[in-house]
């Protein structure tokens, strides 16, 4: 988001500022999918969770945004090829027969998959000496273990409609990738989303190459 781009109270777009290191969370974002009264731990992290963490990688989204302490040649040169993979991920993405643009949305996509694998490993340590009891009510009431529900709360996130007729030119100018993708490529990329739903090895959401940046 541009440096000048002020955020209302209100608003449901969060943002982070290199100029001055500074992560901006609006007001509108603490509410329902996000939070809300009697939300477990679990849905909060995944939600709010992800959304800090996804907005503060974008401080190291790029292997040339790291003004203070610039990167040697061997990490640069390492980022830049997990993050080509990434974007041949991307590329080969189609939303309504249109081909998206993963160069484009770059560096959207590795704050997307870092965002998500920081928020779960922030909810396996806050949950790691928690009684077992909560893990049995979840189950119970909702029939989901807590790490399934932690993936399907962070879906919420992306749910969405789009117009076939709009799709090419949402892909063209857009900065993140197609809500159905901010969902299906990380999760592709998660070890732990398949061993959660017990994905089948090198099936849709559990293929065999697994790109990650960190």
């Amino acid at each position: 988001m541009p440096e000048s781009t002020q955020s209302s109270s209100y608003s449901a777009s969060a943002y982070y500022s290199p100029w001055k290191n500074s992560l901006v969370i609006p007001a509108g974002l603490e509410r329902p999918p996000m939070i809300g009264p009697g939300y477990p731990d679990v849905w909060i992290i995944a939600t709010f969770g992800f959304v800090f963490s996804h907005e503060v990688s974008h401080e190291f989204s790029s292997a040339d945004t790291d003004r203070r302490s610039p990167w040697d040649f061997l990490s640069k040169s390492r980022f830049r090829e997990r993050t080509r993979l990434l974007q041949e991920q991307y590329s080969a993405y189609r939303l309504m027969g249109v081909a998206l643009n993963g160069v484009r949305t770059s560096s959207e996509d590795v704050a997307d998959n870092t965002g998500v694998k920081l928020a779960f490993q922030a909810y396996k340590k806050l949950t790691a000496h928690q009684s077992a009891t909560i893990e049995q009510m979840i189950q119970t009431h909702l029939n989901y273990t807590q790490d399934q529900l932690f993936f399907l709360a962070h879906a919420q996130l992306f749910c969405g409609v789009y117009k076939k007729e709009h799709v090419a030119e949402i892909i063209s100018v857009a900065s993140h990738s197609a809500s159905p993708f901010r969902i299906i490529g990380p999760l592709q990329n998660l070890p732990e989303f398949s061993e959660a739903f017990k994905c089948p090895t090198d099936s849709y959401m559990n293929p065999k190459t697994k790109n990650t940046i960190w």
